[in-house]
Parts: C-alpha cells; structure tokens; sequence
C-alpha cells in the first residue's frame, strides 16, 4: 500500500509538472506570436510606416520589430546555454576572416541584426506551431493588406511612393519608384514591388494548404495570379505556380522529390551559366519584347553573377567565404574600403542565394544552400497541415532564391527560419 501511495503521489507531482510546463508555454507562445505579428505587419506597411514615422521624427521606429527580435534570440541563446562547440568554432571563424577582410564590427553586429528574423524563426519556431491557428489569422491580415497596396497603388497615386529619407547620413528609400516597358513597378504599402510580390506569394501559398473549399482555393488562385502580373515580378508568379504542384501531386513522393532536387539545384545551376557559359539573352536572338521582359535576368547572367563570384574570387574568397558582415546589406551600409569592386559591382547585391551563401562561408555555404532539398523533404513527410503549408512556402522561397538574397528579405527569411525549426523537430503525423 505504501509503494502505491508513494507511486501516486510521483504521478500526481508529474502531472503537476507538466501542467505547469505547458501553460508557461502557452504564455511565451502567445508573446512570440505578437512580436511574429509585429515583424509581418510592419514588413508589409514598411514603405507607408516609414514614410509616417519620418514625418514625426519617429524614423528609428520601423527598425523595432528586429530589434525586439534581436532580444529575443539572445535571451533564447543565453537561456539555453548553447555549448555546441562545432557552432560556436564556425561563427568565430567566419568573423575572423571577415576581419581579415578589414571588415569592422559595425559590419559584423549589423549582418546579425539583418539575420535576425531567421534566428528568432530557427528559435522559437515550436511556439508558433503551437498557435498556428492564430498566426493564419495574422498571415490573412497581412494577405489582404497586400492586395489592398496593390489596387491602392495601381488606381492611385500613394503618398510614399518615392520618398527618400535620411538617418545618420544615410540615405535611405522609404518605397522605390521605378518602371518596366513603362508600366509602373507597383510596391502597395511595401518599400519594393519585388518584396510585395513574394509576400503576396508566401501569404496566398501559406492560407492555401488550411482552406477546405476548392472554389475558395480557385478563388485565391486567380486574385494572387492578377496581383503578381501588377508587380510585375516574373519570379513570384513562377514560384508561386511551382507551389500548386505539392498540392496536385502530394502522393507522388518519387516525383516531388524530384521536383525539389530540381528546384534546389537548378538554383546553383543559373548563376554557372552567367559565370562560365558566356551566356546573354541578346546572343539568343529574341525579340524586343523578350529582351525587355528578360532585361533584368539578363543583367544578372552578364553583370551581377559574373562580377560577384569575380570579386569573391579575387578577395580570396572562393574556399572559406569573405566572412560574415561582408555580404549584402551590411557590406552596402558600412562599405568595406580593402574589398575590391569591378565596375560598379562589389559585394552588396548577390541576386543568388546560392552564390550569397558561398561569398559569405565558401564552400561550406554551397553544402547549405543544398539543405534546402533537405528541408523540403523533412516537411512534405511530416503530413501535417503546418508543415505541408511549410513546404510550400520553402518551395516558393527556393526559386525566389534564384534571383534574390532571400536570407535578407525579412519574411522570407522569417519563414524559413520556421520550417528549419519545425522540421529539426522530427515527424508529426496529423
């Protein structure tokens, strides 16, 4: 009779336990759901955000979602007492090569502050999963926001279309105002058309796995299809339609593993032929139609590709990086005076996430670009709606990757950020 009462008592004390520990979740859940809701809400407002805060001297604001994320990474890193030596080896050997590269800390502390999304992604991703239902209400918000911009700024002109404004000397675009074959580059309540464009893409692809009717999966079909012809993004509409094969051939695993190794390595594929082929659009013979639609893809075969791998290259780069801080935005902001430039084209502006990962960790960079086809596969194999919807938002950011910097792009990096947590996690079957 003891034994028992002591075992019941233990049970009761566990149950207690565990009662405990998941109410505490419950509440940082719903705490990373609102800086979530925050980080999303003020990516999609950012051009009128930053067009409002400047106008009441409040400019320093827009940068409070990631700043608020940079917090949270840290109390999360601290909390776990992270020891992985392998980690911590690897982060302070790229710092000392970009160091190398007379790189300073503002670049260093700056590129963090841009990753910032993807580790608040990576960290809390398990607390998300948990208020799924929650953050689907956050993403038709900002889904519905989105098409709003778009007719907003296609009827109308909006207010901070082109505003240009200042911090510390640094001139800063508020919404780019820019055409294609004269047709206006629509960028809504965004900085960029081509932001706007993937946002549209990672929303509709996400809110599409959790509906149920198939006239309202047409319906969102057609409304995102016409919004992305507005911005005039070829690579979104691509990426979005590639995403509508997972939905059509989610039991044909043979092939959609064969759809993700294309995917996946067809973006290391693109800048090779910029790089070694000598290929240009013009040398093709198109016509003049094709050669302006394919104007700023063939910029990047015979200008960006080519200049950012020569460059890297020629800095010493092409086994172990630059380092971290010395790639993108970060080498833009603090530009990084021993660093040679060929042309106008330096280190700011990849275009490839490929070629981004290898310019900032060299060949290992090349190995986790290739982790996509990993991820994708993790995700398509849990069958739950979460990460199905997952997949297809990795989907649409693998070729987005093709032409942008995806792990500079806040939402897109946010997500994928997300579905690495949720697939390190193992299978869930729902």
């Amino acid at each position: 009779m003891e034994t028992y009462y002591i075992k019941g008592h233990s049970d009761t004390r566990k149950l207690h336990e565990h009662k405990l520990v998941k109410k505490q979740k419950g509440r940082v859940s719903i705490i990373i759901l609102v800086i979530t809701s925050l980080v999303l809400l003020f990516e999609v407002f950012s051009g009128a955000l930053r067009y409002y805060f400047t106008q009441w001297n409040l400019s320093f604001m827009i940068y409070l979602p990631k700043v608020i994320c940079l917090f949270a990474v840290i109390i999360k890193v601290v909390a776990l007492k992270i020891k992985n030596l392998m980690l911590f080896a690897f982060l302070m050997l790229s710092i000392l090569i970009s160091l190398f590269h007379s790189a300073t800390m503002f670049n260093i502390f700056f590129s963090i502050f841009v990753y910032c999304p993807f580790l608040f992604g990576f960290l809390y991703g398990q607390y998300l999963e948990i208020k799924r239902k929650e953050l689907l209400i956050i993403v038709w918000i900002c889904f519905l926001s989105s098409i709003l911009g778009v007719y907003l700024d296609y009827v109308t002109e909006l207010p901070w279309k082109g505003f240009v404004y200042n911090i510390g000397g640094v001139e800063i675009e508020a919404n780019r105002q820019w055409s294609t074959l004269g047709e206006d580059r629509i960028a809504g309540f965004s900085r960029l058309s081509a932001s706007l464009a993937f946002m549209i893409a990672i929303f509709s692809t996400y809110i599409n796995m959790f509906l149920k009717s198939k006239f309202l999966k047409l319906f969102l079909l057609i409304v995102t299809f016409c919004s992305l012809i507005l911005t005039t993004n070829k690579t979104a509409v691509i990426s979005y339609f590639s995403t509508s094969i997972i939905y059509f051939y989610y039991y044909e695993r043979k092939f959609i593993k064969g759809f993700f190794f294309f995917i996946t390595f067809f973006g290391c594929f693109l800048p090779i032929i910029g790089i070694f082929l000598d290929y240009s659009v013009d040398s093709e013979g198109f016509g003049v139609i094709s050669r302006s639609l394919l104007f700023s893809f063939d910029d990047r075969l015979t200008n960006t590709w080519p200049f950012f791998y020569q460059c890297v290259r020629d800095n010493n780069g092409f086994i172990w990086g630059t380092g971290i801080g010395t790639i993108g935005s970060a080498f833009s902001s603090f530009p990084i005076r021993d660093i040679t430039t060929i042309k106008g084209y330096g280190l700011g502006v990849a275009d490839n996430t490929f070629l981004y990962l290898w310019g900032l960790f060299g060949l290992f960079g090349i190995f986790l670009y290739t982790r996509f086809y990993w991820l994708m596969n993790r995700l398509v194999k849990r069958e739950d709606s979460f990460s199905v919807a997952l997949c297809g938002i990795v989907v649409c950011i693998c070729i987005i990757s093709w032409t942008t910097d995806s792990l500079e792009a806040v939402i897109s990096s946010l997500f994928l950020g997300i579905a690495s947590s949720v697939a390190l996690r193992g299978r869930k079957n729902a």
